[in-house]
């Protein structure tokens, strides 16, 4: 006769090994992203991570989340959520901004239409 903590356990078991095999199905991608305030970079940074995961970029100046999802085989969908760390609250309040780019693609783009602030981005998947 079987414990019903052994099942617990081996239920856990397989919810990891389930999760293991997602995040290494999932690709990888590489995003290269410069924000900048007035014509001055508040972040010029390159990150790699998984798609569909969250990648964190942060500095004295700025924190900035994105989230990149493949939305076809040719096109990434990446979502920002960014807060300029500023004296001014017009400029300190969260933003978010949505692009659509194909791997490869640069694009620049004002955030929210405000003229102050423009974001780059650019995206590659790793196979």
């Amino acid at each position: 006769m079987s414990s019903p903590i052994g099942g617990f356990y081996l239920n856990a078991q397989y919810r990891n090994k389930a999760a293991k095999f997602e995040l290494m199905s999932k690709p990888k991608v590489t995003l290269k992203l410069r924000i900048a305030l007035d014509g001055i970079p508040l972040i010029d940074e390159t990150q790699t991570g998984t798609a569909e995961t969250k990648c964190h970029l942060d500095n004295d100046h700025i924190s900035v989340t994105a989230l990149p999802t493949l939305i076809a085989d040719e096109m990434i969908r990446l979502e920002f959520h960014i807060l300029i760390k500023h004296l001014d609250s017009d400029i300190a309040t969260p933003k978010q901004q949505v692009l659509n780019l194909e791997p490869g693609e640069s694009l620049c783009v004002l955030v929210e239409g405000d003229e102050r602030l423009t974001i780059t981005a650019s995206c590659s998947i790793i196979p």
